[in-house]
């Protein structure tokens, strides 16, 4: 199999192409790459919100299992306690799912954006490249063998 032809110009043209689809694939790759990270930045703000979450969650429930320890209204006072650090670990959920969200954005915004330049090389640059290396492979094999009767008749 002949992967660049034997004349000079063409062989340069086809050693650019090839370089120029290697630079174009890597090129897409990093912006993917990047634009996922641009993204992944709009997780920030969950992360804060699941950290202060639970954080209050936490101590809102040590302070009502403190308040639970007053003799006589200890249990009456811990119920407002309950309730806020549950509210706490709901906006803390909240915080979490939205990383989440963001995460799947990122991912599907990196696929989107590296299906249409991977698609040219894959379905357009790639199947014309290995016809042609194909053909040219054939055409060196029978000329060989065209040469081989006669040279070795003539011996």
């Amino acid at each position: 199999m002949k992967i660049y032809a034997d004349r000079f110009p063409t062989a340069l043209r086809q050693l650019l192409t090839d370089l120029l689809v290697v630079v174009w694939v890597y090129a897409a790759i990093r912006f993917a790459l990047w634009l996922h990270d641009l993204v992944q930045k709009l997780a920030v703000p969950g992360q804060k919100l699941e950290g202060a979450g639970s954080g209050l969650a936490d101590n809102l429930a040590d302070a009502g299992g403190k308040v639970g320890r007053v003799p006589l209204v200890g249990d009456e006072l811990t119920a407002p306690f309950t309730r806020a650090a549950d509210a706490a670990r709901a906006v803390a959920d909240a915080g979490r799912d939205q990383q989440e969200l963001v995460g799947q954005l990122a991912l599907a915004l990196t696929i989107a954006v590296l299906v249409f330049p991977l698609g040219l090389v894959l379905f357009g640059w790639l199947p014309l490249r290995v016809r042609w290396m194909r053909r040219a492979g054939a055409v060196a094999t029978s000329s060989r063998c065209a040469r081989w009767p006669a040279s070795r008749s003539a011996g």
